[in-house]
C-alpha cells in the first residue's frame, strides 16, 4: 500500500484517458485495502477492553490514597503552624541574645579602654618614657573599632577629670605626641649613627599607625648615608674624581638596598621598601645630575664634541704620510674622557646587575624555605616587591641621564677617536720590503685599536650603545681602513716609480741649491744676493729637471712600460701628477729644514732667507693644484718668522703671545733664534 501511494502520479500529469482510468483503478484498489484493514482492526478489540477493565479496578485504590493524603496534609499543617510559632520565638530570643552579646562586647571594649588599657595608663607610660609600653597601650586602643571609640557610650563613660576630651580626640593627641617623640628620637639616633636606637624607634611607628611617616624618616636617614659618600678629599680635576664619586654613590645605594631592605620589610611588611627607594632614587638623580654637569664643565665636553664634529681628516695615503695634521683636540684627552664615560656607566650597570642578583638570591632562598601556602604567598609578594624596586631604578632620571651621555658624548667621541687613531696608524705603519710579499704593521695596529675600542664599548654595559657604535665602527673600517688600503694599492705604482727613479735624484737637491750660499750678509751682500736671486733660480732649474718630464710629455719607453703596468696609461693624469709633486715636496722638506737649522744669519740674511722661501712657495703653488703646499712649507715659514724678530724681543714671549699656530716647539724656537749673529 505504501508503495502504491508513493508511486501514485500527480493528477496534473494525467493527460490521456488511459492514464486517468489506470490511476482511478489504482485508487479503488487502495480504498479496498484500507477498508479491509479498518475492518480487521474493529473486529480485534479485546486488548482495548482488557486495558479498560484494569483501569476501572484501580479507581477505588486511588480514591483511598487521596483521602489519606488529605488527612496527612491537615496533620502537617497544624504541626507547621506550631513550629512556626516556636521558631519565631527562637529567632526573637536569638536576636535578643545577639544584642546582649554586642552590648556586652561594647561594654567590655569600653571598659578595656577605660580600665584595663585606659588612656590614663597610656599617659603614665608616656610620662615615664616607657615607649614600648606606651606603644602597646596605644596600639591596643587604636585596634578597637572606631564605632566603639567614637560612640556615645564611650564618650560618656571614658572621659575623666585628667582627660576630659572625647576618646577619639584624646587618642589622636597621644598618637601625634608619640609620633613627634619617636621621629625626634629617631633623628637624634640617626645623626649619632646609633643603629640600636634607630631600629628601636623606627619599628615603633607602624604599631601606632604612622607607617608612612616612619618610612619617610627612614628615607631621610638613608639619604644622609648617600650624601656622606662624596670624595671630598679629591680635586675635581683628578681623572678619578667623578668615577670615584659615582662608584661611591652606586656602592652606597647597593649597600643600602642590601642591608636596609630586610629591616624595613621586617617591621613594615613586604614591598614597603619601595617608598624608601623612591626617595633614594630622587637623591641619586640629583647627585648624578650635579656630578655629570660638573664633569662636562671640567672636561670641556661641549667644546670637545663641537671641535671633533667639525674635524676633517686628511687622506692618510703615502702622499701625505709625513704631513701630520694639526689637531686642536688631543686624542689622548678624548681617550681619557671615553674611559671615564665607560667606567661611570659600567658601575651603573654593575649596580643594576647587583640588585638583580640580590633579588634572585633572595627569591631562591625564599623558595627553598616555602613549605606552606603562607610562605609561598610571601615569596610571591617578595618577588613582586623586588621587581617593583628594579622597575623604579630602571625608570629613574639617572638612567636616562647616562643614556644621554652615551648617545650624545660617547658614541661621537668614540667614532672620532677611532678615525683619528686609525689615521695615525696609516701614517706610522711600516712596510718590511725585505720579505716577499712585503709585510706591513698596519693590520696589527688597527686590530689592536679595535680591540681596545670594543673592550671599552662592551664595558659600558649598554646594549643600545654597543649596537649603535658598532654600526659607526663598521662605517669607519669601510671608509678609513679598507678604502684607504685600496687607494694605496691603486697608487702603489706611483710609489714604486718614485722610489726607484726619483728619490735617488733628490738626495743632493738641497745641498746643490745652497752651494756657496751664505746668509751672513751685509748691505752689499744683500744687494748682490737680491740681484742674483741664486736660490730661487737654482730651485726652479733643479725642480724642472726632475718633474717637468712627467707633466704632459710622454715618458720614455722604459718608464712607459712601468707606468702602463701600474697606471694603465703612458703619462700622468692630473690627479697622479698632484700626488707625485706632493711626494717630491715631502721628501725635500725634512732635509731642507735640517739644513737651514745649521746656517748662521744676520738681520739682512734673515730677510733674504724669508724672500727665498716666499719666492719658492709661490713658484710651487703655481706648479700644481695642490692645496697644502703652503702647509707643507709652514715650518720653514715659521723658521723665517723667528729669524726676523727684533733682537730686543724675547723669543719665549713672542712664541707665547704671537697667536701663531706653531708647528715648531719652544725648544726649536730658542735654537732658531740662536742662529742669528
Amino acid at each position: 500500500m505504501d508503495g502504491l501511494f508513493q508511486t501514485r502520479p500527480h493528477p496534473s500529469s494525467l493527460t490521456t484517458l488511459p492514464d486517468i482510468l489506470a490511476s482511478l483503478a489504482a485508487l479503488e484498489e487502495e480504498e479496498s485495502q484500507l477498508s479491509e484493514s479498518l475492518a480487521a482492526i474493529l473486529t480485534n478489540d479485546e486488548p482495548v477492553r482488557s486495558s479498560l477493565e484494569r483501569l476501572r479496578a484501580l479507581v477505588p485504590q486511588l480514591e483511598e490514597i487521596g483521602s489519606d493524603s488529605e488527612l496527612l496534609a491537615n496533620t502537617i499543617a497544624a504541626t507547621a503552624q506550631t513550629a512556626e510559632r516556636v521558631g519565631g520565638r527562637v529567632r526573637t530570643l536569638d536576636e535578643e541574645m545577639k544584642r546582649v552579646r554586642e552590648a556586652g562586647e561594647r561594654v567590655s571594649q569600653v571598659m578595656e579602654l577605660k580600665v584595663w588599657n585606659s588612656l590614663a595608663e597610656l599617659q603614665n607610660a608616656i610620662d615615664s618614657r616607657d615607649w614600648e609600653t606606651a606603644t602597646r597601650h596605644c596600639a591596643r586602643a587604636t585596634a578597637l573599632p572606631l564605632e566603639v571609640i567614637s560612640g556615645p557610650f564611650a564618650e560618656s563613660a571614658v572621659p575623666t577629670a585628667e582627660l576630659p576630651l572625647p576618646p577619639p580626640q584624646t587618642l589622636q593627641g597621644f598618637r601625634e605626641q608619640l609620633r613627634d617623640i619617636f621621629l625626634q628620637q629617631f633623628a637624634q639616633a640617626s645623626r649619632a649613627r646609633d643603629s640600636n636606637m634607630t631600629t628601636r624607634f623606627f619599628k615603633l611607628l607602624p604599631s601606632i599607625g604612622w607607617e608612612q611617616e616612619g618610612l619617610e624618616a627612614y628615607a631621610s636617614f638613608v639619604l644622609t648615608l648617600v650624601q656622606s659618600k662624596s670624595p671630598a678629599t679629591m680635586k675635581s680635576s683628578s681623572p678619578l674624581y667623578y668615577v670615584t664619586a659615582l662608584t661611591a654613590l652606586f656602592e652606597s645605594v647597593c649597600s643600602i638596598l642590601d642591608q636596609h631592605q630586610p629591616v624595613v620589610e621586617k617591621y613594615y611588611g613586604e614591598g614597603k621598601m619601595q617608598t624608601v627607594v623612591i626617595y633614594l632614587v630622587r637623591e641619586c638623580d640629583a647627585v648624578v645630575r650635579r656630578l655629570l654637569n660638573g664633569w662636562e664643565e671640567d672636561r670641556h665636553i661641549g667644546r670637545m664634541i663641537s671641535e671633533t664634529s667639525t674635524t676633517s681628516f686628511a687622506s692618510p695615503t703615502r702622499a701625505v704620510s709625513n704631513a701630520l695634521e694639526e689637531q686642536s683636540i688631543d686624542p689622548r684627552d678624548v681617550d681619557k674622557v671615553l674611559n671615564e664615560i665607560a667606567a661611570m656607566h659600567a658601575f651603573l650597570a654593575l649596580e643594576k646587575s647587583g640588585i638583580d642578583m640580590d633579588s634572585q638570591n633572595n627569591n631562591s632562598a625564599t623558595e627553598e624555605s616555602d613549605d606552606t601556602d603562607t610562605a609561598s604567598y610571601s615569596s610571591h609578594e617578595s618577588l613582586d616587591s623586588d621587581k617593583n624596586i628594579i622597575e623604579i631604578i630602571e625608570k629613574s632620571a639617572c638612567r636616562s641621564m647616562f643614556d644621554d651621555v652615551l648617545k650624545r658624548c660617547y658614541m661621537p667621541l668614540e667614532t672620532w677617536y677611532l678615525r683619528c687613531t686609525m689615521n695615525q696608524a696609516h701614517r706610522t705603519s711600516m712596510i718590511d720590503d725585505s720579505q716577499m710579499p712585503p709585510v706591513t704593521t698596519l693590520p696589527d695596529i688597527v686590530f689592536y685599536i679595535l680591540k681596545s675600542v670594543f673592550l671599552r664599548l662592551v664595558s659600558t654595559g649598554s646594549s643600545d650603545t654597543v649596537e649603535g657604535t658598532s654600526k659607526h665602527i663598521r662605517e669607519v673600517l669601510e671608509n678609513d681602513y679598507i678604502s684607504v688600503i685600496k687607494r694605496k694599492l691603486d697608487e702603489s705604482g706611483i710609489d714604486q716609480l718614485f722610489n726607484q727613479l726619483i728619490r735617488p735624484r733628490l738626495r743632493n737637491f738641497i745641498p746643490e741649491i745652497y752651494r756657496d750660499v751664505s746668509y751672513v750678509l751685509d748691505e752689499d751682500g744683500f744687494s748682490a744676493s737680491e740681484y742674483q736671486d741664486i736660490v730661487r733660480k737654482r730651485f726652479i732649474k733643479a725642480w724642472e729637471n726632475i718633474v717637468d718630464g712627467f707633466k704632459v710629455v710622454l715618458i720614455n719607453q722604459r718608464l712607459s712600460r712601468q707606468l702602463t703596468s701600474y697606471c694603465g696609461q703612458d703619462s700622468f693624469t692630473e690627479s697622479n701628477y698632484r700626488i707625485f709633486v706632493g711626494q717630491v715636496i715631502d721628501v725635500l722638506i725634512r732635509p731642507w729644514e735640517k739644513y737651514v737649522m745649521t746656517v748662521k744669519y744676520t738681520e739682512l740674511g734673515a730677510i733674504r732667507f724669508d724672500q727665498d722661501i716666499r719666492a719658492i712657495s709661490t713658484y710651487l703653488s703655481s706648479q700644481a693644484a695642490l692645496g697644502d703646499i703652503r702647509e707643507k712649507l709652514q715650518r720653514l715659514q715659521q723658521i723665517s718668522t723667528l729669524l726676523n724678530i727684533d733682537k730686543d724681543e724675547d723669543v719665549d714671549d713672542f712664541y707665547s703671545s704671537s697667536g701663531i699656530a706653531w708647528k715648531i716647539t719652544m725648544t726649536e724656537a730658542r735654537a732658531i733664534a740662536a742662529l742669528k749673529v
